[in-house]
């Protein structure tokens, strides 16, 4: 009953809808890629290096940790420099930080 239904409801193809797919069909139009005018690889800028890179503002404790455990532990430090001017309370425990990861590990 219900499909049916949908098809009584299913508008009847036109002729000029099925010569307009005729046509398409007879033409097979094929989308062409563009040409490439832009630099070699070697010489396009790296467009990542803005996004890979900590802003001061947004330097925490968590994004020390997780430089740390990705082995950045030149920016994990950068990082501790920056929050122990940002939060002269906890200059020691930054410093402590630091020490600790410029210790050469066991």
């Amino acid at each position: 009953m219900l499909l049916a239904h949908i098809a009584a409801s299913r508008p009847k193809p036109t002729k000029s809808s099925i010569d307009l797919i005729n046509r398409f069909l007879k033409a097979q139009p094929r989308i062409k890629t563009p040409s490439h005018d832009s630099k070699p690889a070697d010489e396009q800028a790296d467009l990542s290096v803005r996004s890979t890179q900590a802003a001061p503002a947004i330097a925490s404790e968590s994004l020390a940790k997780i430089m740390v455990k990705q082995g950045k532990i030149d920016k994990a430090i950068e990082i501790y420099e920056r929050l122990m001017q940002r939060q002269p309370e906890k200059k020691a425990y930054f410093a402590d930080q630091i020490q600790q990861l410029k210790q050469p590990s066991a």
